[in-house]
């Protein structure tokens, strides 16, 4: 069984255009460099891989991914649901991981969790941020395989299941059994936030590798944010909302 974590990037952000390419300072590494070479960090992936547009607007993404040797599909801009079952068919990936270009600092100890959860529970879907709150924005894993998003692929075609690729499947959880990431064994502060969607959220992840380096761990970050709780300041108080904050609040056990 092959697993890959499959990253839905694009140049064409509205809220914070080419974000994935911006660089970490003092270095020539881009965010969308950082999160493969940290989530090739993980244990269980087999692959990691880019699926990005057909728009010339991600030309220069994916001359860029061509440089560094990083494996991408380019699919539809709108049809995301579409663009990710394609790259997982094109690779021969079985267990999809499904992870975002706005997650740059993603802990692939938290990816490797997800996924021998997702075995251990016996699952559909595995999530840990979609339907929980027990882990921050940016740190947003989704385990699901190939074969229930070809169903997904069939059984739906709303425009926000195809934008949100595996809503459909936590949103019919009478039709797949999902399971909530088990929260972790550490404390993560009120207000963390370490997604990428807007500049303020730029400067806080920026802030954190600055003092932490680029092989931080969530547990190292919630340490580094509890004991430095002005620094949440910096994006902690955003009003964003998402499609899935209603279903994100389905705790844990």
């Amino acid at each position: 069984m092959k697993i890959a974590a499959i990253i839905e990037a694009r140049m064409s952000s509205s809220r914070l255009p080419g974000k994935v390419m911006k660089c970490v300072p003092d270095t020539d590494t881009t965010l969308i460099q950082l999160m493969v070479e940290r989530l090739r960090d993980s244990l269980l992936l087999d692959d990691v891989i880019v699926a990005t547009t057909v728009s010339k607007n991600d030309d220069v993404l994916c001359q860029h991914l061509d440089i560094l040797g990083i494996s991408y599909y380019r699919g539809s801009e709108e049809n995301v649901l579409q663009r990710v079952l394609d790259t997982a068919l094109r690779f021969g990936v079985d267990i999809i991981v499904e992870v975002t270009g706005d997650c740059p600092i993603l802990d692939p100890i938290i990816v490797d969790q997800s996924i021998g959860f997702f075995y251990k529970s016996s699952s559909d879907y595995v999530g840990n941020t979609c339907i929980t709150d027990m882990y921050p924005r940016g740190q947003d894993v989704k385990v699901f395989a190939t074969s229930v998003l070809s169903a997904v692929n069939v059984l739906t075609q709303d425009a926000d299941d195809r934008e949100h690729v595996s809503l459909y499947i936590y949103n019919n959880r009478d039709k797949f059994k999902c399971t909530p990431l088990p929260k972790p064994p550490y404390t993560i502060p009120e207000k963390t936030r370490l997604t990428v969607d807007y500049p303020e959220d730029l400067h806080m992840v920026l802030t954190v590798l600055e003092n932490l380096g680029h092989n931080c761990t969530l547990r190292d970050i919630c340490s580094f944010l509890t004991k430095n709780s002005n620094i949440l300041e910096i994006n902690g108080n955003l009003g964003v909302s998402y499609i899935n904050d209603d279903t994100r609040h389905d705790k844990a056990d």
